[in-house]
């Protein structure tokens, strides 16, 4: 299941990347299971997500949400800082996974959308 992987990801992510002061919060509701192929992807979008809160506006505060409606990934995040542009890293991430990427002209939201992709057969032995 790909909100096991999430968590642990952005747990990591948090106690590496994150200054002492930074309040994250995250929540993954998607009970969704992926092809390792998008829950890489998916990772390192959290991952860039944490470092650009701790770099670009010295954030205090991140807040993530992964969750699925009607066969769609949702994942918004939010800092009291800023996430700064969607530069070539975060497009190469959203590309792998089929996303939509925007963030807010001030910066402090980012809002995707990728379709969620059932685990064919031949990919069982490599789902998350």
């Amino acid at each position: 299941e790909l909100d096991p992987l999430l968590e642990d990801v952005a747990s990591f992510a948090e106690g590496q990347m994150g200054p002492p002061d930074l309040r994250a919060q995250w929540a993954f509701h998607t009970r969704a299971r992926v092809a390792i192929d998008d829950a890489i992807p998916l990772g390192m979008i959290v991952v860039e997500l944490f470092e650009r809160a701790s770099r670009e506006g010295q954030s205090r505060r991140l807040a993530l949400t992964v969750e699925t409606q009607g066969g769609v990934l949702r994942l918004a995040a939010e800092t009291d800082g800023r996430f700064g542009a969607v530069d070539a890293l975060l497009k190469a991430f959203a590309r792998q996974i089929s996303a939509d990427m925007t963030i807010a002209a001030e910066g402090r939201s980012l809002s995707a959308t990728a379709p969620l992709r059932a685990v064919s057969e031949e990919a069982q032995d490599k789902e998350v």
